[in-house]
């Protein structure tokens, strides 16, 4: 019983930790928007520029 309890602890922990790895190499978070109306590109491009000049740590 001790053994069972042992590795369901074990298991259980190295999932938690699991979440915990590490991100990309440049930390950056990258965010892509989908959209099906190619009429509305450049309005999303114009939206990109405006948001990348205040968000030096997300990359688009």
């Amino acid at each position: 019983m001790k053994c069972a309890k042992l590795m369901t602890a074990l298991v259980s922990a190295s999932c938690l930790l699991a979440g915990c790895a590490s991100g990309p190499a440049d930390d950056k978070i990258q965010i892509e928007i989908v959209s099906y109306k190619p009429e509305a590109a450049k309005v999303f491009e114009e939206i990109q520029d405006l948001f990348n000049e205040t968000h030096d740590d997300i990359h688009r």
